[in-house]
């Protein structure tokens, strides 16, 4: 009996915990993760999961039993109390009726407040800067999908009487166009503002796009091309490009699977962490396994867990089928404080 089938028989038993059971799945040195065995530790914690969530239902459905009897007897109570006489107020009443019968009686109006008109706020001014450029073919070593670098365009020269002052500022590069598709969408999510900048970025796509995106613009596309997609607006364009520029299956497959994570980038980088998880889900996407909807998200997942360092996993959980990809991915942010404190016990 192999090693995985035992575990299993434990795992059904209660004798073994999910830790012991993952501790099988540890990869030997120079062989990549079985994707038979992930899928079955998959399958196998989904079925506890399963029972899990009978149960929950069970304890919900008493807890649900007992709140309706509690609002019952409050209702009875309620019911029985004796309604309090209601206050007449006649000397009040008498007393006002006998100022306005009266002859010599001044009614005194009240004094007129003005109330004072609010401006609405104004609207934030979109600057090319908060776009960034595309360039699917400009470096990027980490595999992030975009990179900060100078932005050589917007030095500004400020000549004054005795100096003369050199402001540079930077840009963002991205390299992966689902990226720059979802960075441009967020500008496009207030219907106050959507206009506006849906116009403005249209105004400013030749010198958004650089490299081979560039000359998809400007070559591959006719003039009528060009004008047709900026008539149907800027969600065609950018639905063009995403499908001009999607990554290639194999290259995403290469990078997938040879893709690790160490404890000594995380002293360097607190975010990386978050950034090699979300660059393998979109490699993970151009691969197929991952659809849109997030299904199978758990094996995927699984599988880039096993990607990282022994360091990293003693401090993440493994993801379950009791999480959903957005809460385990917000499980990450609230651990990188304490991954980045034992990185730089490690790596001062």
């Amino acid at each position: 009996m192999n090693p995985l089938t035992m575990a299993t028989e434990k795992a059904s038993d209660g004798q073994a915990d999910a830790a012991s059971f993952l501790s099988l799945l540890e990869p030997l040195p120079d062989h990549g993760v079985s994707l038979d065995t992930a899928r079955c530790l998959t399958a196998r914690i989904d079925h506890l999961s399963q029972q899990v969530d009978r149960f929950d239902k069970k304890v919900n459905s008493i807890a649900e039993s007992v709140a309706n009897v509690v609002l019952l007897v409050q209702e009875i109570i309620r019911k029985d109390k004796p309604s309090e006489p209601p206050i007449h107020h006649h000397h009040y009443h008498q007393h006002h009726h006998h100022e306005a019968t009266t002859p010599n009686a001044v009614v005194q109006t009240p004094p007129s407040i003005p109330i004072p008109s609010v401006a609405s706020p104004p609207i934030p001014q979109l600057r090319r800067e908060d776009i960034g450029r595309f360039d699917p073919g400009h470096a990027d070593e980490r595999g992030t999908g975009m990179v900060v670098v100078p932005d050589g365009n917007s030095s500004a020269a400020t000549t004054a009487t005795t100096a003369t002052t050199t402001a540079t500022t930077t840009v963002v590069i991205f390299t992966d166009v689902d990226l720059f598709v979802e960075h441009i969408e967020f500008f496009l999510q207030d219907p106050t503002t959507a206009p506006s900048n849906e116009r403005q970025i249209l105004s400013w796509l030749e010198a958004l796009l650089r490299g081979a995106a560039a000359a998809w613009w400007s070559r591959e596309l006719t003039r009528e091309d060009r004008r047709a997609l900026r008539r149907a607006g800027l969600g065609e364009v950018l639905v063009d490009l995403s499908r001009r520029f999607a990554a290639d299956a194999a290259v995403a497959a290469v990078r997938f699977d040879h893709g690790k994570l160490g404890l000594r980038e995380v002293a360097h980088d607190e975010h990386r962490v978050v950034q090699f998880v979300r660059a393998k889900l979109r490699w993970a996407r151009d691969m197929r396994l991952l659809d849109e909807r997030g299904r199978e998200w758990l094996f995927v997942m699984l599988q880039i867990w096993f990607s990282m360092d022994l360091d990293i996993r003693g401090i993440l959980r493994p993801p379950s089928p009791r999480h959903t990809l957005e809460l385990y991915l917000r499980e990450i942010c609230e651990v990188t404080p304490a991954l980045m404190s034992r990185a730089l016990q490690l790596y001062p």
